[in-house]
């Protein structure tokens, strides 16, 4: 990518946070895979209130798997 007269890397402005869409990609195991796309300007507040929804699903998971296994 060209800035001016410079040249930056992909990986630079990548990870630079913008505004729009930011779609991420997660190999979980051979079988599964998740992805996360954040739409507008992320807080950190945000991704942790993302990560006490995840916390939840996976308690969820577990107990549903448990009253399977039951």
């Amino acid at each position: 990518m060209h800035q001016g007269n410079q040249t930056i890397p992909p990986a630079v402005t990548q990870n630079k946070p913008i505004a729009g869409v930011q779609t991420y990609s997660f190999p979980l195991s051979s079988e599964a895979r998740a992805e996360l796309s954040l739409r507008g300007n992320i807080t950190a507040d945000d991704l942790e209130m993302l990560r006490d929804h995840i916390e939840l699903t996976i308690k969820a998971l577990k107990r549903a798997k448990e009253k399977a296994d039951a």
